[in-house]
């Protein structure tokens, strides 16, 4: 058997553990009678649908009110497969989050061929993925969060793979960022980072703007449909949710003695948003409203915000699998619908944690275990520089870097909302252990 047939059953092999432990997990641990809290949003949204009212009117939580909660795409995939089906629908949605998050085992090596040309980093980090407790929780959640992981990894790759030009490029990634922006909307900016990656290696805008600007016009082109529609139901084009400022309101209260008072929930918020004249927190109107108030209380108490940012969000926002590891009881917004084990206390492998010795000493370390990732990030990132590599590394940093920034500015930190660090994290954390290792017993790197 040849190398690369060799690497290729390898990786078919990872893949299929992968999809096991996390169908396993998903199996033992989830149960969809019990649907509750976010999930049931997209599941309105998606019977709204199938029964041909219109998108934006809906009885949610008791509520007549607009459905803008959230963007569409998750709720539209769950109408579809309701369609296909019928009540097994949410098997169908998770078989395809767990197919999609053990693909990035693939994505993992490639990217590390394409970054490091080293097959030992790429199978190693396909490896390390597959057996990832983060990385399984997140991709069992009734969430679209749960796909977040693949479409970092998929933009990755579509920044660095070979183009026969710039016009191309962007195409591809417009209209690709514009579909994954349909379930998480973050993503309508990532085109940017890619603009940037572009400047820095050519030094120059001049062969990059037209293309950029063409590859933003399909990005709005894909959402046009959408924006029209939105348009037409409510007189306001929607992209993403009608809930972004009430949420950025409501998350000052993650520090309980703020300035003004506020409190963090989302029934606290729903009922100051019925006190102050409006249906409830998620409709255009109130969400209008919170952006103004939003704003005024950034400009009146900007020292307190910026604590707010830097220490009660940044530090969770880079260490989000701290959450995780081993206090699963924690239901910190990243697992949904548990069967929880005798004592409150599951692992992401389907079994109780309780009954590994190993488990018991880890369990009160996992903060601190989640700072190594971190630290390893950061040691990636010095020896970019020191090895002159950041050039090519930029983008893989920079896309570390956007996600945690730009959920800090706007809410409170939920560890799903950061997801789409992992991948990255996990990469460039194996690359590190990889290359001292390698340095060290004096073996070679790109094998």
């Amino acid at each position: 058997m040849t190398n690369r047939k060799k690497i290729k059953w390898n990786l078919v092999g990872i893949c299929l553990l992968a999809g096991v432990i996390r169908f396993l997990t998903y199996a033992m641990l989830v149960d969809q009678a019990n649907l509750n809290g976010l999930t049931d949003g997209y599941v309105m949204e998606a019977i709204t649908v199938i029964n041909g009212s219109p998108w934006f009117k809906g009885n949610l939580n008791g509520n007549h009110q607009l459905l803008l909660q959230h963007p569409k795409g998750f709720s539209m995939l769950l109408a579809l497969n309701m369609l296909l089906f019928k009540e097994h629908y949410f098997y169908a949605t998770h078989i395809l989050m767990i197919v999609l998050d053990s693909l990035v085992c693939v994505f993992l090596y490639w990217i590390a061929l394409k970054l490091f040309d080293s097959k030992r980093v790429g199978i190693l980090s396909a490896i390390v993925w597959a057996v990832n407790p983060y990385a399984i929780v997140n991709a069992t959640q009734d969430l679209p969060d749960a796909f977040v992981c693949f479409f970092v990894v998929l933009m990755i790759y579509l920044n660095y793979r070979s183009y026969k030009d710039y016009k191309t490029k962007y195409i591809t990634i417009g209209v690709v960022s514009s579909l994954i922006a349909y379930f998480r909307s973050e993503f309508m900016l990532v085109i940017g980072i890619s603009l940037l990656y572009d400047w820095i290696q050519t030094k120059s805008l001049r062969n990059v703007i037209l293309p950029f600007v063409l590859g933003v016009g399909c990005f709005l082109a894909v959402n046009t449909p959408w924006m029209l529609y939105s348009y037409q139901e409510t007189g306001h084009v929607v992209m993403s949710s009608a809930t972004a400022w009430g949420s950025a309101y409501e998350a000052i209260g993650e520090k309980v003695d703020n300035a003004w008072g506020i409190q963090l929930g989302d029934l606290i918020l729903n009922q100051d948003a019925i006190d102050h004249g409006f249906d409830g927190a998620w409709t255009i109107d109130a969400n209008s409203y919170y952006k103004e108030q939003f704003k005024k209380y950034v400009s009146e108490n900007p020292k307190e915000y910026l604590s707010i940012v830097t220490q009660y969000r940044l530090p969770k926002a880079f260490m989000p699998q701290s959450y995780v590891m081993f206090n699963l009881n924690q239901r910190d917004g990243i697992i949904h619908d548990v069967k929880l084990c005798k004592e409150q206390k599951c692992a992401p492998f389907g079994v109780c944690m309780r009954s590994f010795k190993l488990a018991r000493y880890f369990e009160g370390y996992s903060h601190k275990l989640s700072v190594i990732p971190f630290l390893l990030m950061i040691c990636y990132i010095i020896q970019s520089f020191v090895k002159h590599r950041m050039k090519d590394d930029i983008y893989m940093v920079l896309m570390y870097l956007y996600f945690p920034l730009s959920i800090s500015v706007l809410k409170q930190i939920e560890p799903r909302n950061v997801a789409g660090t992992l991948p990255i994290l996990t990469l460039c954390s194996v690359y590190v252990i990889v290359y001292w290792v390698c340095k060290v017993f004096r073996l070679e790197l790109n094998k």
